[in-house]
């Protein structure tokens, strides 16, 4: 038996993922089923998590299913019948799930598969309590809406495994946060002293770059129009839009000479940190899909890139527009100016994922 590292729960040897709580269990599973044994191939490796779990983001679509996403625990409610729990208990262990990706039959009350760690159960989508709801002014049960209070609510560190960790109260109605702020800011040297400042409005937080050297980055969650300079993050990449235009004619008349141009709107390009500009990857057609195996623009070493994570579209209109095509760890956009965003946005400062709550 391998004992899970997470949990603690026995798997047996040939196992590559814990069937209670989906973690990998390493390298000392072996006799697993090779790819010619799951149909259509190996399924491609899940991402790793950046913090960003299915039930951290309802309003997004699923992404892919993470081998070592903390699944959620499932609980079902004992049926009344002669026999009671114990026989109960018994007909749910010897109850088998076939594994859509690779069809392995594993015991229901399980969330991943043993073999290829795909997700057995559907992850619950976690939604803030009533209670947090009538604090922040949205209507309760009744139909009444409470006055909000005067403070912003607190911010909840997202870890790794996308469980929640230290939460951040803010107690006025305005905050100014950067490295100066103490636990959990100040170990992250990407943020700068002060970095991003919160203001309440109306029923939603007003999220301002502070002037910091690295910027706020906002999840998203809705088609996003990308304007000339935009920064957008994926995984551990950080890409800039650039428009390409028809370049125009001097003030005295002469053309800019150049290769001929073969329908490029736009262009990407990866910012290198210190080493500046990175490769440039150019945009034509009507969309250009991004990704660590799919796509037309491929990151194939960032493990924190799904298969397909990311598209950016020309419309009809003549508009740039970039969506998350329901990846495991999301999209960012880097904010130019202040935005309102709703309790329970996803930001994304330095090198940590933090989720604005209610309080």
């Amino acid at each position: 038996m391998i004992v899970c590292p997470r949990c603690g729960r026995d798997n047996q040897v040939h196992f590559r993922f814990c069937l209670g709580c989906g973690a990998e269990l390493g390298p000392a599973a072996a006799g697993v089923r090779p790819p010619s044994a799951v149909p259509g191939g190996q399924p491609p490796a899940p991402a790793p998590r950046l913090g960003l779990g299915e039930a951290e983001a309802p309003t997004l679509p699923p992404g892919d299913s993470p081998a070592g996403q903390a699944s959620a625990a499932v609980a079902g409610a004992p049926a009344a019948g002669a026999g009671g729990p114990a026989a109960v208990a018994h007909a749910d262990a010897t109850r088998t799930i076939a594994c859509p990706g690779c069809g392995q039959p594993n015991p229901a009350p399980f969330a991943f598969c043993g073999g290829c760690g795909a997700r057995l159960q559907a992850a619950p989508a976690l939604r803030p309590s009533a209670p947090a709801l009538r604090r922040v002014g949205l209507p309760d049960g009744d139909g009444a809406t409470a006055e909000p209070s005067g403070r912003l609510g607190r911010l909840a560190l997202i870890r790794p495994d996308g469980s929640e960790g230290e939460s951040v109260p803010l107690n006025a109605s305005s905050a100014t946060i950067g490295r100066d702020s103490g636990p959990p800011f100040a170990g992250d040297h990407y943020l700068g002293p002060q970095h991003v400042r919160l203001r309440r409005e109306g029923r939603g937080i007003v999220v301002e770059d502070a002037g910091s050297l690295n910027g706020v980055f906002v999840r998203l969650v809705a088609e996003e129009r990308l304007r000339s300079g935009d920064i957008f993050r994926i995984g551990q990449e950080l890409l800039r839009f650039d428009a390409i235009g028809e370049p125009a004619p001097t003030a005295d008349g002469t053309e800019v000479l150049g290769s001929p141009n073969p329908g490029y709107w736009g262009r990407l390009t990866l910012l290198s940190g210190a080493a500046g500009d990175g490769g440039a990857f150019p945009l034509m057609g009507d969309e250009m899909a991004l990704g660590r195996e799919r796509g037309d623009i491929l990151f194939s070493d960032d493990g924190y890139v799904s298969a397909t994570h990311a598209k950016v579209m020309l419309t009809e209109d003549g508009r740039v527009c970039l969506l998350d095509l329901g990846s495991s760890n999301g999209t960012f956009i880097r904010l130019r100016a202040p935005r309102t965003v709703p309790y329970g946005t996803l930001l994304l400062l330095g090198q940590q994922l933090f989720r604005i709550e209610a309080e």
